[in-house]
């Protein structure tokens, strides 16, 4: 099977990535002066930029995952493009880009300040252990070196089977992923727990983690679907989309949103009804009217609209209004980074300009691992006979 121009270069995935190594370096080294200059000010808006990006990567790691469980036609357009997200480019990025965050610890993390252990007697033993600086950087390195490596086995075997056309391959994948979801849902959930959870080490929530993934793989295909669906009249993708294929990722975007909806809606209750102060903290801090505006704000705009629009066929038949959708998703998949990550760190909604700047700087360096990786070899996978049906039916 051949799809004409089937390469990331001919919907200017490369220019994207010169683009964002441009932003990427010149806000970088406006951070890194920043943090420099005053790292209790500037670490927290690294940490808020660093976590967006950082749960777009995961995102793309267990879609991937599941896209090789299920075999579903929906993965076959946007599976280069998880790999290239949840690739070993992207997640060795983060290795490098988490050196400001883990050298600096006990500015972020309470638990890491030697005084700490002196007055924290609530916390019981198994948290004293868990929360220490040494067990935390060689977790997070764990957390990496298994996504890369499941990453890089699954791609090099998709890869291999569009030159080999063995099914074997395929049926490998397949009895590999499986198990390894449940692996990958273990270590998101420790990872979210790591870097966000413990920023309060009193406070307990045992659904962050789905909160979290879930609002990745939201984040993941609002993503893709401004790429799929803005370039649905170029090759290669104008070669495989049809109503069939914006449909099935317009409905992945809204089961997402109504994951990420229950999911949330039922943390709140939960801790509301309990009442308990080793887990109502949280809400706590965000209880001032600036950031309770703005949690107001993230319910309407990242589960009431899109719920709404995305029940509505054409929507989800039309590219445009596809990508309209996907658009206003990620806007307010970074308002809920902003809202999880800063009221941790500032008692009222206080924006700084390096809030920007640092969100900018992870991700105009992510956007060039992820081109990288894009541009090398084809787009489209073309070992599975579904897209060949997609492509004599788009």
């Amino acid at each position: 099977m051949t799809i004409p121009n089937n390469s990331g270069k001919a919907i200017g995935l490369d220019k994207l990535g010169m683009v964002g190594l441009l932003v990427g370096v010149l806000c970088a080294i406006w951070t890194g002066f920043e943090i420099f200059s005053n790292k209790q000010n500037a670490l927290p808006s690294y940490l808020f930029g660093y976590m967006f990006w950082f749960a777009i990567t995961v995102g793309c790691v267990g879609l991937t995952l599941l896209h090789h469980t299920v075999r579903g036609a929906w993965g076959l357009a946007i599976l280069r493009l998880l790999e290239a997200g949840g690739g070993v480019g992207t997640l060795f990025l983060l290795g490098v880009l988490a050196i400001p965050i883990l050298a600096n610890l006990p500015v972020l993390y309470p638990w890491a300040r030697p005084e700490f252990t002196e007055h924290a007697t609530t916390l019981t033993a198994f948290k004293f252990g868990f929360l220490s600086p040494s067990f935390f950087i060689a977790r997070f390195i764990g957390y990496l070196a298994i996504w890369g490596f499941l990453a890089n086995w699954l791609r090099k075997s998709s890869m291999q089977q569009d030159e080999s056309n063995d099914e074997n391959l395929a049926q490998k994948r397949t009895n590999v992923s499986a198990p390894c979801i449940v692996l990958f849902a273990l270590t998101a959930t420790l990872a979210f727990t790591d870097l966000t959870m413990s920023l309060d080490p009193h406070w307990l929530s045992h659904i962050w983690g789905f909160i979290n993934i879930a609002g990745g793989a939201l984040a993941v295909f609002a993503l893709f679907n401004i790429i799929v669906m803005g370039n649905s009249k170029k090759e290669p993708f104008s070669s495989v989309v049809n109503r069939g294929l914006s449909k099935d990722l317009g409905n992945w975007m809204f089961v997402f949103t109504c994951l990420w909806g229950y999911f949330s809606f039922s943390q709140y209750v939960i801790i509301y009804a309990g009442n308990l102060p080793e887990f109502n903290s949280f809400f706590l801090n965000r209880q001032d009217p600036t950031w309770g505006g703005l949690g107001l704000l993230l319910m309407l705009g990242s589960f009431v609209v899109p719920f709404i629009v995305l029940l509505f066929p054409r929507v989800k038949a039309t590219p445009k209004y596809l990508v309209a959708i996907a658009i206003w998703i990620l806007v307010f998949r970074f308002v809920e980074q902003y809202w999880i990550v800063l009221p941790f760190f500032r008692k009222t909604l206080q924006f700084q300009p390096l809030d920007i700047g640092a969100f900018l700087a992870v991700g105009g360096l992510w956007l060039f691992a992820f081109s990288k990786t894009a541009t090398v070899g084809k787009l489209l996978p073309t070992h599975d006979p579904r897209l060949k049906e997609a492509y004599e039916h788009a």
